[in-house]
């Protein structure tokens, strides 16, 4: 039961990582076109809960380097589609590759 719940812990703080970063990125990308302070400023303060979220993964016991690559592969996922579907960014062939060889890594490196 101890082993799932920190699984459990360990998926929502990954969780809340992607989401907390790829919501700092939208309004820093906001910021871009619209109300450039507003927007960045959000984007900043928001950002400033990525390294606490990340210390509570390393805290539950998650490993620095496969909590980072984890975190680093579902941001990578968030942000294009993030890009794709708010912003109109168009997503290539080359950067499509990428992202599966990015998800490809990072299953075999957590097998």
């Amino acid at each position: 039961i101890i082993y799932i719940t920190m699984s459990i812990n360990y998926i929502l703080i990954i969780l809340s990582l992607i989401v907390t970063e790829t919501t700092a990125l939208y309004f820093i990308q906001r910021a871009v076109k619209q109300h450039w302070r507003k927007n960045f400023i959000l984007g900043i303060l928001i950002y400033i809960f990525v390294p606490i979220f990340y210390f509570f993964l390393l805290k539950i016991g998650g490993d620095v380097g496969l909590g980072n690559l984890v975190f680093n592969t579902g941001s990578n996922i968030s942000v294009l589609l993030m890009g794709y579907l708010f912003f109109s960014q168009k997503l290539t062939l080359t950067q499509f590759l990428g992202l599966a060889t990015i998800i490809l890594g990072t299953v075999i490196i957590k097998i």
